[in-house]
């Protein structure tokens, strides 16, 4: 299972530094995680995809390719999950 979870800065460099300190707030940030889903694809940054600099030159010429190539271009903040796509 893959989850997504939300921690402080600070609770981040205690539990790089002394994870033993941090159980309580482990369990809290699991439990109130965002699970992914079987299968899911890469995950990548919408704003990133959808800023001027990637789309301007889409927006003349609206070519599937470009557009389809640009996307596929974007690094994964997430990669597939290719054990679910079977």
């Amino acid at each position: 299972m893959k989850l997504v979870i939300e921690i402080s800065k600070n609770d981040y460099w205690l539990a790089c530094n002394h994870p033993e300190t941090l159980i309580g707030v482990y369990a809290q940030a699991i439990k109130n995680g965002t699970p992914l889903p079987k299968g899911h694809g890469d995950l990548i940054d919408r704003n990133l995809a959808l800023s001027d600099d990637g789309l301007c030159e889409f927006h003349m010429y609206y070519d599937y390719v470009k557009m389809r190539n640009y996307l596929k271009s974007i690094p994964p903040i997430i990669e597939a999950d290719k054990e679910g796509e079977e």
